[in-house]
């Protein structure tokens, strides 16, 4: 077993030094301002703040970001709170809780978590792309369009093309504007009195929204975690007991260790299917790299629910994990289905699962410990 986990960990982590990179992992890392960082930054720590200038891509797994200088190229952010209140070239993509653009954006801004915040200071230059609980849109200037869904959007700014979003609640202030109109999908006619001075190419489609258990793909899909959780619980139970002792004692690192083999791994792989000579080799680490996302759902499951199943029952470490692993995977499947912020679950269970897996089998490679199966 562990001879097999630690092949497929190598294959992922090999992806990594295919392109030249700073990689830094701290409690905090910071680029002062008048730095110079010349390469893309990795970081996976508590903290990252950029004052100075970074002449590449910025990939951040850590509680919180800030940018008051600038990044030339594209900044991907799986974390707690994000704020850009300098100048990021190209792309920023956000998965957390909260984003705060203050600054400028050249690309597109794509962000899924809790709640994103537009003040009036800022431009983004590309299109912005939701999935969030809150949408503030306090000012500011989008030069493209606005797409995705929200809780509550909040719409006071100008969108140089259109608008088209799946809202909960909507309310729109006074500078809103969207020459190319604004269509928005809600479960119910809009409260005069609620939403404000409405634009006058505003579009509104009232629909109910299916539930997910109303769908045969929601069953099938419990039902194939559940057996496969059950069968690696059942065939390798001392291996998942010494991954559930390993796995509580750094949640933060797992998370940061998670999103950047998340993000950094495919990029690996693409540059192995571009190369042509190495096609079978990236394609079969495709294979490994799914297989391990896949993974990374039933570890995360058989972690909550060992959790909870002894939160609440108290047991003894050598009772079965039967029902651990049925209380995680019932966990890990209904609690992303919570309205507009199961990206964010979905990530935080992913990345989770997948960085204390690694970050585990790493430990014992280096250790040469092996636990029995």
């Amino acid at each position: 077993m562990k001879n097999v986990l630690c092949a497929l960990l190598i294959l992922c982590l090999a992806a990594l030094s295919l392109t030249a990179a700073e990689y830094r992992g701290a409690e905090t890392v910071r680029v002062l301002d008048g730095d110079t960082l010349g390469t893309d930054l990795f970081a996976g720590c508590r903290t990252v703040d950029i004052e100075g200038f970074v002449n590449g891509d910025v990939y951040a797994g850590c509680e919180r970001i800030t940018v008051r200088g600038e990044v030339v190229q594209d900044v991907l952010a799986g974390c707690e709170s994000l704020e850009i209140r300098g100048k990021v070239g190209d792309m920023v993509i956000f998965f957390g809780s909260d984003l705060l653009v203050d600054g400028e954006i050249g690309g597109d801004v794509l962000a899924f978590g809790g709640k994103v915040r537009i003040t009036e200071r800022s431009v983004i230059k590309g299109n912005l792309i939701v999935g969030v609980g809150d949408l503030l849109l306090e000012g500011g200037r989008v030069e493209g369009y606005v797409r995705g869904g929200a809780g509550y959007a909040r719409l006071n700014g100008a969108v140089g093309q259109y608008l088209e979003m799946q809202a909960g609640h909507v309310r729109f202030g006074s500078n809103y504007s969207a020459p190319g109109g604004s269509k928005l999908t809600l479960p119910k006619e809009l409260d005069p009195e609620k939403s404000g001075p409405l634009p006058d190419n505003l579009e509104i489609k009232i629909e109910k929204r299916r539930l997910f258990f109303q769908s045969l793909v929601f069953y099938w899909w419990l039902i194939a975690l559940l057996i496969t959780g059950l069968l690696l619980a059942a065939l390798f139970k001392n291996f998942s007991r010494d991954y559930l002792a390993f796995a509580g004692k750094d949640f933060g690192k797992h998370l940061g260790v998670g999103f950047l083999a998340l993000v950094a791994v495919p990029v690996g792989i693409l540059i192995l299917l571009l190369l042509v000579v190495t096609i079978p080799v990236g394609l079969i680490l495709l294979a490994l790299y799914l297989i391990l996302l896949y993974l990374s759902l039933i570890f995360t499951a058989l972690f909550a629910g060992d959790y909870l199943w002894k939160l609440f029952q108290k047991e003894s470490p050598g009772t079965s994990l039967v029902w651990p692993v049925v209380l995680g995977v019932i966990l890990v499947v209904l609690v992303p289905k919570i309205p507009f912020l199961g990206w964010l679950v979905s990530l935080a269970v992913i990345c989770f699962g997948l960085g204390s897996f690694i970050t585990y089998i790493w430990n014992l490679r280096r250790s040469n410990g092996t636990p029995a199966v």
